[in-house]
């Protein structure tokens, strides 16, 4: 028991210091190359971080970082079936996506350099770790401000990525209430909900590391929501091992039948999770949580 407690709080730590600040100054630097742009719809961008670094459920000896670039004057709008522009004062712009895309890229090839610079991705722009030890990879993911706009004007917003060799193709995000969400979870079981997300992210890790098929389904994203979706009250017990052992009860019985988690939503609360185009299924779902159980089971001897 002692031990395995041990290996799990040590999977439950954010990465170390030294760590911590170089996904920090990777951050500064990308937001320095954009601020010295000359295109003013580009130095004027929003940045900030998304995905794990965000969410503060990176786990040790992480890989890259997750830049999302906003433009700040143009969004694109998903309003009530029969509303248009005119119903909620917005107009049309001529400056497109495709545009913000390239001053972007422009901005970090000038300060990067083009060995330094991938722009081949579909959404991302790659950002390599050229100087080893003094800062991270990272993805740098252009971006429209996204609104889904509610009939009384009040709107929820999120980003919306579009794809470099298909314009019409577009992915569509919700990081600020993903961290809002995250946030509260987190405080509302006692500060565990992080420290388990990362635990699973460890134990997903060292299953594909061991011969352990662990389901390629399992991305963070999931992960955290999987978790998002256990009621407060599986957390927060005196030993990390019993947090998990009712983290994993609880979502083995549920994923077993859809109709059990047919309601679950994303973090956000905005898209649901197993409802259409994701890119992962229950039954995959259920796959890594029964692998994991498996895994821990054997750690634990």
């Amino acid at each position: 028991m002692a031990e395995i407690e041990n290996i799990l709080r040590l999977w439950s730590k954010r990465p170390s210091d030294s760590e911590q600040e170089r996904i920090e100054r990777t951050e500064r630097m990308i937001r320095a190359a954009i601020a010295k742009s000359e295109d003013p719809k580009v130095n004027s961008a929003k940045i900030f971080a998304k995905g794990s670094v965000r969410m503060n459920t990176n786990i040790r000896s992480a890989s890259d970082i997750d830049i999302c670039v906003q433009s700040a004057d143009v969004f694109f709008t998903n309003y009530p079936t029969g509303k248009d522009h005119a119903d909620f004062n917005n107009v049309s712009s001529d400056y497109s996506f495709n545009t913000f895309r390239r001053g972007v890229e422009n901005a970090l090839t000038d300060y990067f350099g083009t060995t330094g610079v991938d722009t081949s991705g579909n959404k991302a722009i790659h950002i390599n770790n050229t100087t080893q030890g003094s800062r991270i990879d990272a993805d740098v993911v252009p971006a429209f401000e996204h609104r889904r706009y509610n009939a009384d004007g009040s709107y929820f917003s999120g980003i919306e990525i579009r794809s470099k060799s298909d314009i019409n193709a577009k992915t569509i995000n919700w990081p600020h209430h993903n961290y809002n969400n995250n946030l509260s979870k987190h405080n509302n079981t006692s500060h565990r909900y992080r420290k388990m997300v990362r635990i699973f992210k460890r134990v997903r890790e060292a299953m594909a590391n061991s011969e352990l098929d662990y389901n390629h389904d399992a991305q963070s994203f999931l992960i955290e929501s999987l978790l998002w979706n256990v009621p407060d009250e599986y957390f927060g017990f005196d030993n990390y091992l019993d947090d998990i052992v009712n983290i994993i009860t609880y979502l083995k019985e549920n994923l077993t039948l859809s109709n059990l988690v047919d309601e679950w939503g994303e973090v956000n609360e905005l898209k649901y999770l197993f409802k259409g185009p994701q890119k992962w299924t229950r039954e995959g779902a259920l796959v890594f949580i029964n692998n994991s159980n498996q895994y821990l089971g054997e750690l634990n001897g």
